[in-house]
């Protein structure tokens, strides 16, 4: 048994709307591929975690109890990306070079520099020399 972060998103969309219809909406899916994915889930939890009325889906005991955990998950992992989107929009390095650098040597020394810094992206921008003044002046350059 191996449970999905997309399985307990899918569960807490039906859980949320009470609804297969509108959970598949929110989950970007079909609604028989939803049907299929929340099957699948209490088969291998092994528990039923919704009564399916004609037009109205609710928890059962064990849903309920999977809700609060898969919040939980769900909420962790969601601020997980965010945390780490915003370290990586943070860990920019803004470079201004000169029209007249030679740029088959600074494309080496990027290269050396993107293999001891992975994580660092690199935004290089050719300008002359006072716009790389009014850039650095500025603070939309870290280096010229």
């Amino acid at each position: 048994m191996s449970v999905t972060l997309r399985q307990l998103e899918q569960f807490l969309a039906v859980a949320d709307t009470g609804s297969f219809s509108r959970a598949a909406l929110r989950a970007h899916v079909s609604q028989p591929a939803l049907s299929t994915a929340i099957a699948k889930l209490e088969g291998d939890l092994g528990v039923q975690l919704f009564n399916r009325q004609a037009r109205q889906v609710t928890l059962t005991a064990e849903g309920h109890r999977l809700r609060a955990s898969a919040k939980l998950i769900v909420g962790e992992c969601e601020a997980v990306r965010a945390a780490l989107k915003k370290t990586t929009e943070h860990e920019v390095l803004s470079i201004g070079v000169s029209e007249t650098l030679d740029l088959s040597a600074l494309a080496a020394s990027l290269e050396q520099f993107r293999r001891g810094h992975g994580a660092v992206r690199l935004k290089v921008r050719e300008l002359d020399g006072p716009a790389l003044l009014a850039r650095l002046g500025a603070g939309t350059l870290n280096l010229a």
